[in-house]
């Protein structure tokens, strides 16, 4: 049955059946993950630029909060370099990228994305709230505006242009629809969250807790048979 037949019906289960079955998850987890990646990356390079504008980049706070962006690009890479390693041939023959790293992504890239939309809206401060005009440019006190507010990298109406960017992807209705939107782009963060539990085998990691567990029996069984 094609799949619009089966979302049209009404039929979930089967819908969400064939979903697992064919691996589709894989697949659009990885377009997820680069897909988020790119957004990160933008916002990140958002609150640098916007940082450097105004030279606040030399303060220690400043930097560590430039160093969270930073650091959690090389995380969402990570893992979908990771999910390329470990990827499957399918019986269809089709590379399957790993879903463990993807759907981990699906997770937290939501968080890391309104992490970053929130300090780049603290590090722009009040100076990506309200900014001169085209008509203010033009009119008597252009030359002043053009004196007084230009950047520490730029001319001012660059500056200008790169705080209104800044506003427009953080505080407007499209940036806070981005936000919204990022939210619950992979579905319900609950299930999202609930699944990176129920899908996966804990044998592994719970046999190093049994193993430490051991260790005082074993230690002193050791020391009978001296």
């Amino acid at each position: 049955m094609p799949w619009h037949r089966v979302f049209l019906h009404g039929n979930v289960a089967l819908a969400n059946t064939m979903f697992a079955r064919t691996r589709l998850q894989c697949h659009t987890g990885h377009q997820t993950a680069v897909r988020g990646l790119a957004k990160c990356e933008f916002m990140t390079a958002l609150a640098v630029a916007l940082t450097r504008s105004v030279k606040t980049d030399g303060y220690l706070h400043v930097q560590e909060q430039l160093g969270e962006c930073l650091g959690y690009l090389p995380l969402i890479e990570g893992a979908i370099v990771l999910s390329e390693q470990k990827a499957e041939i399918t019986a269809h023959g089709t590379l399957c990228p790993a879903l463990g790293p993807l759907q981990a992504l699906r997770y937290h890239i939501p968080r890391f994305y309104e992490r970053m939309v929130r300090l780049t809206q603290v590090l722009g401060a009040g100076g990506i709230l309200a900014n001169p005009t085209q008509a203010d440019l033009d009119s008597e006190i252009g030359g002043d505006i053009r004196r007084y507010y230009r950047g520490a990298d730029r001319d001012a109406e660059a500056k200008i242009r790169l705080s209104k960017l800044a506003w427009d992807a953080t505080g407007t209705q499209f940036g806070q629809r981005q936000l919204q939107y990022e939210r619950y782009y992979a579905g319900d963060p609950v299930r999202t969250g609930a699944s990176l539990y129920t899908m996966q085998d804990h044998a592994g990691l719970l046999a190093a807790v049994e193993r430490a567990l051991r260790l005082p029996a074993e230690r002193a069984a050791a020391r009978e048979k001296r």
